[in-house]
């Protein structure tokens, strides 16, 4: 099936086990509307997945995702918090500094869900794939400093790669608002413990908006 709000460039952050959905959406329409579309977007991926792992099984009694009626109807319309880039990336980077922060430099555990992508993407669940080995022992200083490295690595390409953003300094084109997380089936896992998000950001310059949402459980 032909997905044409898929962004290629995230497969490879999927292959070391991210946990973000991503949508994007040319031309921008409004960001309210974007995320509606987003969802349904998410529910067929996940129902495609859902055919592809259980091939001939009658997936009718599986979970899926489903969308709030009220808002997949349009009667209650999704209200968006502005936020600034900073905001949206969280305490887990330092963009002065331009480096990930340790989760207890941060305090980034506290109040999960509303810290930003930086937690999102490079702390899902089960961490993500890498040969931790080779950092040394584990809990050391040197470990510690050598994970963060990776993981800024890690962020910077994703921001470059699937976000188009070069310089994280250097975002004034960018409107981004968090959204709430009530509207939808799809946040029931992460209200369990890790946590939700829902992102929308408009590029003016790129002509795009692209919708980030995360909801992970063990």
């Amino acid at each position: 099936m032909h997905d044409p709000h898929e962004i290629a460039a995230y497969a490879r952050f999927k292959e070391i086990w991210a946990v973000l959905d991503i949508a994007r959406f040319t031309p921008a329409p409004p960001a309210a509307e974007a995320m509606v579309l987003a969802m349904r977007t998410f529910a067929a991926r996940y129902h495609q997945r859902l055919l592809a792992l259980n091939p001939g099984v009658d997936v009718s009694g599986f979970f899926h995702i489903r969308i709030d009626p009220e808002v997949d109807s349009g009667a209650r319309v999704l209200e968006g918090e502005p936020i600034s880039f900073a905001a949206f990336l969280g305490r887990r980077y330092d963009i002065a500094g331009d480096r990930v922060l340790t989760a207890r430099e941060a305090n980034a555990d506290a109040d999960s869900d509303h810290d930003g992508l930086a937690r999102a993407l490079l702390s899902p669940p089960y961490g993500l794939k890498n040969d931790k080995a080779r950092w040394g022992k584990f809990g050391s200083a040197q470990y510690l400093e050598r994970e963060c490295a990776w993981q800024r690595e890690i962020l910077r390409d994703f921001l470059r790669e699937v976000l188009a953003i070069e310089d994280p300094r250097e975002t004034e084109h960018l409107q981004i608002h968090r959204w709430p997380t009530d509207w939808s089936n799809y946040f029931d896992a992460g209200n369990e413990w890790w946590g939700t998000h829902a992102w929308s950001i408009a590029d003016s310059r790129a002509g795009w908006l692209t919708v980030v949402c995360a909801s992970a459980s063990d």
